[in-house]
This record gives structure tokens, C-alpha cells and sequence, in this order.
């Protein structure tokens, strides 16, 4: 007997294998080809194996290679109990290929690559709005347009969505008084802009704040040059007068 056990390891040397024990057994996790759906289940998992339920539709699984019941403190057990009332079916067939011992392991579970966040483009579209119509002018929050509902509260559309304008707003008093009080003129100017190409963002022309007219500077003498003796000019100037008066 002693001599069979030296064959072995001597032989596990030789090949560079390790030999494990049997709790290191269990902490390996093995790669199982398991598909993420088969005959219109998909398999739950816990603690990295696989879930099976038993004729009660109680969910256990083989830590060890032991049918051990999943606790019902699993965030997933209702989820997983009624799923296989509903679909038990579906279940006995995909169970028919799992039910495997090589599938009772426990086993790396792919984790699929997370799905890309898509996120709804914002259209700024140049929408001829007018600055006033029928007696209301409009109010924009955040470049969307500004409705009211039956109670006076502001709102906007966001892709589609009905968002309500935030109290934090600066602007939310004084829109709010505004319809109470002009309320009539905002229904009229309701009922042509309440349309789906007005929901969208939009880029508003506001007029531009004008600008006081330039003034031109007043004209200032010409500077005279630096040492220049201003009793020669009034000599020529003299001298001027006199050839005029002899012509």
C-alpha cells in the first residue's frame, strides 16, 4: 500500500499536478458551460450554483454535492418560487439537461457586459415661436417651453415626458401669479402652441439689448509742437492783412 501512494506522488510531481484535499475541492469554482436560456427557462443561481426546486417548487442546490435548501432570506427566493409555479414546465425540460451531476458544481456564472445607458438625444430646434400671442407672452424654463395645468402649476415636456418645474425655480412666483392673473390670454395662447413640435427644446430668440448711441468725441486742438514762438505766427498773420489791403 505504501508503495501504490509513492507511485502517486511521485507521479503527481512528475507532472506538475498538485493534489488537492477535499475542502480545496470545494473552493474551486468551475467554468460549466451553462446557457443563459434553455426551452424558455432561465436558471437561477446561489452562492454560484445552480438553483433547482424540488416537487414542492422549493429551491435547493448541492453545496458539497449535498441537496441543501436555498435560506429564505435570499433576495432572489420569491422571485425564484414563483417563477417555477408559472413556468414549471418550462423548468422540468431545461432540468432534463441540468440535472446533471457535472452541473451540480459550483460554477463561474458568466456576468454578461453591462447594456449601454442610452440616453435621449436633446434637439434644439430654431421653432418660430411668437414673442406674444393673444395677450400672453411665453415663459421657458431650461430652454423648454412653460405650460400650466388645471391647478395653475407649471410644467414642461422633457423627451416626451410631462416634468413639473421645480419650486427652486427663480421664476416659479412670478409665473404662477402671472397665470392667475392673465389666465384667460395663456388658454387662448394654449390651444395654438400645445402642440408635439413645441415640446422640444428650443432655441428662442431673445432681441438683443440695445445699445446707447455713440457720442463722438469732442475735437481737440491740435497740440503745438514744443518750443514753437507763437509771436512769429501773429507777425505773418500782420504781415498777411497788409499784402491783402495793398492788392
Amino acid at each position: 500500500m505504501k508503495h501504490v501512494t509513492t507511485l502517486i506522488l511521485s507521479a503527481a510531481l512528475l507532472t506538475g499536478l498538485s493534489l488537492a484535499t477535499p475542502n480545496d475541492v470545494q473552493a474551486q469554482r468551475y467554468v460549466v458551460p451553462v446557457e443563459s436560456g434553455y426551452a424558455g427557462w432561465s436558471p437561477f443561481y446561489y452562492d454560484g450554483y445552480l438553483v433547482y426546486f424540488d416537487t414542492a417548487g422549493r429551491p435547493y442546490y448541492y453545496p458539497g454535492g449535498r441537496a441543501t435548501y436555498v435560506p429564505r432570506h435570499w433576495n432572489q427566493y420569491t422571485t425564484a418560487v414563483s417563477r417555477y409555479r408559472t413556468h414549471g414546465r418550462f423548468y422540468s425540460r431545461w432540468y432534463q439537461r441540468y440535472g446533471h451531476q457535472q452541473y451540480r458544481v459550483r460554477v463561474v456564472v458568466p456576468t454578461p457586459p453591462p447594456q449601454p445607458v442610452i440616453v435621449a438625444p436633446v434637439y434644439e430646434e430654431p421653432i418660430a415661436i411668437e414673442d406674444e400671442y393673444s395677450g400672453w407672452s411665453p415663459e421657458y424654463y431650461d430652454g423648454y417651453l412653460v405650460y400650466f395645468d388645471d391647478n395653475g402649476t407649471p410644467y414642461y415636456y422633457m423627451n416626451g415626458s410631462t416634468i413639473y418645474v421645480p419650486r427652486a425655480w427663480d421664476g416659479y412666483s412670478r409665473v404662477v401669479t402671472r397665470y392667475r392673473t392673465h389666465g384667460a390670454n395663456y388658454r387662448n395662447w394654449h390651444k395654438r402652441y400645445n402642440q408635439p413640435r413645441y415640446r422640444v427644446r428650443v432655441r428662442h430668440n431673445r432681441p438683443a439689448p440695445s445699445r446707447p448711441a455713440m457720442r463722438p468725441a469732442p475735437s481737440r486742438p491740435a497740440p503745438t509742437p514744443m518750443g514753437h514762438d507763437r509771436r512769429n505766427d501773429r507777425r505773418d498773420d500782420r504781415r498777411d492783412r497788409r499784402d491783402r489791403r495793398g492788392r
